[in-house]
């Protein structure tokens, strides 16, 4: 998922977490951004780009762990 707001550019990525691995999902989730490109195609634009891992917990059903990287 991809947000275009203030100036600024965010790169959505989501990975289901079980167990204990939030934070490793968190980044596998920017990996997966990085590996695929998504962020690419906006590079253009010449605004501030961050990258948002999101690992959704499978426990508990929501948000577990965000990691945010910026460029």
């Amino acid at each position: 998922m991809v947000v275009l707001h203030g100036g600024q550019v965010f790169v959505f990525g989501f990975k289901l977490a079980h167990g204990e691995d939030r934070k490793d999902a968190a980044e596998q989730a920017i990996g997966q951004i990085l590996d695929k490109g998504y962020a690419d195609k906006y590079q253009e634009r010449n605004e501030p780009t961050h990258l948002v891992g999101v690992a959704l917990s499978a426990k508990e059903g929501n948000l577990a762990a965000p990691k945010v990287v910026s460029t």
